[in-house]
């Protein structure tokens, strides 16, 4: 049996996937080809000798579904540059300030960047809104392993502070005094921004799962445990749950 994955990627004119070429769109539906004696697993699949067509989940269930002459190829990874976090701050409004601080990766540990330019650094009111447009800047990229395991991905992280603006600059120095940070619910949300994937396997993963590419808020809470895969699906803050933080010394304390 031949199987094959449909998939939309950025070419660079030579009609050939390449390292650094994303993909933007992956199929879940995929044509199958099968010739000679047709076992009989295959058979209770619903599968026939010649051409058929697959579906896939992230889960890794298989079914036969579909028209071999009418594929499905949704464009789904196409980088989202604008993102709005919103939410309320319940605490003393003076001198406070909220900022988004870029994160650097060394051996897949995360440290906030002070001596990089901020997306993000207004006065923390009762209401506010964290509005990015267009990606970060390239000092803010970095390149760091898959967490659970895999291919090196290219990214950005900014993590959201408030902090209290001891010397009146309006934007944040040093000696500055960091305080709250921004949550939803129990877990503390960061941003994350990913350009691509020139990875298949990830690309897929990220597509059956309904997630896409570019700005992204996301739950940091550490797994239970430790170790395993993300579930990034129940991670990603919906559009809703966007609107619904808050900026507090603990989350869900």
């Amino acid at each position: 049996m031949s199987v094959y994955l449909p998939a939309l990627f950025v070419d660079d004119g030579d009609a050939e996937h390449a390292e650094g070429e994303y993909y933007l769109g992956v199929g879940s539906e995929w044509p199958a080809y099968i010739s000679g004696e047709l076992p009989g697993d295959f058979e209770a699949l619903g599968l026939e000798l010649g051409w058929n067509v697959l579906a896939s989940s992230a889960g890794g269930d298989i079914s036969t579904v579909g028209d071999i002459d009418a594929i499905p190829l949704a464009v789904s990874l196409v980088p989202d540059d604008e993102v709005t976090l919103s939410g309320t701050y319940a605490g003393d409004v003076n001198d406070a300030r909220l900022a988004l601080f870029p994160v650097e990766f060394t051996e897949d540990v995360g440290t906030l960047r002070f001596d990089a330019s901020l997306l993000y650094d207004e006065a923390l009111a009762e209401t506010f809104d964290i509005a990015i447009s267009g990606p970060p800047p390239d000092d803010h990229m970095f390149v760091t392993a898959w967490p659970g395991g895999g291919p090196e991905v290219e990214g950005a992280m900014e993590s959201p502070f408030a902090y209290g603006d001891l010397d009146g600059s309006e934007s944040y120095t040093e000696g500055d005094a960091l305080g709250q940070v921004l949550c939803f619910e129990e877990d503390m949300v960061n941003l994350l921004y990913l350009p691509g994937y020139d990875d298949l396997s990830l690309a897929w993963s990220w597509s059956a799962q309904g997630l896409g590419m570019g700005w992204l808020g996301f739950k940091a809470t550490v797994d239970e445990g430790g170790g395993g895969e993300i579930d990034w699906a129940s991670r990603v803050l919906t559009d809703e749950e966007a609107t619904q933080l808050m900026v507090s010394l603990t989350c869900g304390g």
